[in-house]
């Protein structure tokens, strides 16, 4: 549902005169006095400025001016909003998603800014890339300190984990202690033994190893610590020895966690919908679209305002109207059509192009002024 209850407006028609004026402030307050106090003077048009005259003479306030009263992109969005930051990790995230039970979350900067739309999609695609194989199924783009957030592990060493997002290469020491040297020798001799992330659990030989190869940092699962005659090296060499609460397996699927949000590409792939923007034209818009939730953004900006989904377009609230002076749809404010006219009080003749979707209360009666009618 809308943050708010749709507005109520007493309104003349598009070139108002003193009597479209003083019959809708008129009206707005006999509808104030009976019980219904969201109802307001408005205006579509500028006012005259004899009218303006007699209004400040009057110490009376300018009715509010709108133009259009069609249902918006603003009027239907939610505004509390479930979202994540860039700067987040992809556990952050999955653990949100899951906790408010919401498929898809805008992405924001640090100035409010919509980024693009993570959705549950791109969370699988994670955890099950399409390239399993090689270096790049075991490259991890993250920083140790987020790293060590997403486990839930503490350091052993004074070497604090780095902020500084890096490419890691992870490697599970759970082969023999002959492979596992192997295997670290070959990273030290081709040049990349300072970006591998070792993780295993209680494996002091693989522990002695990772910090005698110097590699860029070593995990210690299942809450074991590095043994202290290996601390002094493992300082010197500065090699970040993280130590986290659960086995193995757990431990890589988390690390695999995390990764920052900003790290996906998430330009092209979502569209955002400015705050003014009329629904009749937004169904047009986003009918072929598979996106499931749309951010509303500021009118020429891409701060976020609230989001809306597809169901929200079927019936979307309208704004409610009480026309004053007129009876002619050419002549009232755009958009009457998709709003909901409450009655309609006038002095002229009956026009051929009015029509409503339900009974309305209409007046009409043969007197010099609308305000006549409404004294």
């Amino acid at each position: 549902m809308p943050a708010k209850s749709q507005p109520w407006y007493v309104i003349g028609h598009q070139n108002p005169d003193a009597d479209a004026i003083f019959s809708a402030i008129g009206q707005a307050a006999y509808l104030h006095a009976t019980g219904c106090p969201e109802a307001q003077a408005a205006r579509c048009g500028d006012l005259t400025e004899r009218t303006r005259m007699v209004l400040e003479a009057a110490g009376l306030a300018v009715p509010t001016l709108v133009r259009d009263v069609r249902p918006t992109a603003g009027s239907i969005c939610r505004r509390e909003v479930v979202s994540v930051r860039e700067e987040d990790t992809f556990l952050d995230a999955y653990m949100l998603m899951l906790a408010e039970g919401v498929r898809s979350v805008p992405v924001l900067n640090a100035d409010g800014e919509v980024l693009g739309l993570l959705r549950f999609l791109d969370l699988l695609q994670l955890l099950l890339p399409p390239e399993t194989h090689g270096l790049a199924g075991r490259t991890l783009h993250a920083s140790l300190a987020n790293l060590a957030r997403a486990l839930g592990a503490g350091t052993d060493t004074s070497v604090e984990p780095s902020e500084e997002e890096e490419d890691h290469i992870l490697m599970v020491g759970a082969s023999s202690q002959e492979t596992v040297e192997a295997r670290l020798k070959a990273a030290s001799e081709d040049g990349t033994i300072d970006r591998f992330v070792v993780i295993c659990g209680d494996r002091p030989t693989v522990h002695r190893q990772a910090v005698r190869f110097g590699v860029r940092a070593l995990v210690i699962t299942g809450g074991y610590q590095l043994n202290k005659d290996f601390v002094p090296a493992a300082r010197q060499k500065g090699i970040t020895v993280l130590c986290g609460p659960d086995d193995t397996a757990t431990t890589v699927k988390r690390a695999l966690c995390a990764r920052r949000v900003s790290n996906i590409d998430l330009a092209g792939t979502f569209q955002a919908v400015e705050f003014s923007e009329p629904v009749s034209r937004i169904r047009k818009n986003i009918a072929a679209l598979p996106q499931d939730l749309f951010p509303v953004v500021e009118d020429g900006s891409r701060k976020l305002v609230g989001v809306f989904s597809k169901s929200d377009l079927v019936n979307p609230p309208r704004i409610r109207l009480t026309l004053v002076d007129h009876n002619e749809f050419s002549q009232a404010v755009t958009g009457v059509e998709e709003a909901e006219v409450v009655e309609i009080i006038d002095h002229h003749r009956l026009s051929g192009d009015l029509t409503s979707r339900e009974p309305v209360r209409f007046i009409n009666e043969p007197l010099g002024s609308t305000s006549t009618i409404v004294a």
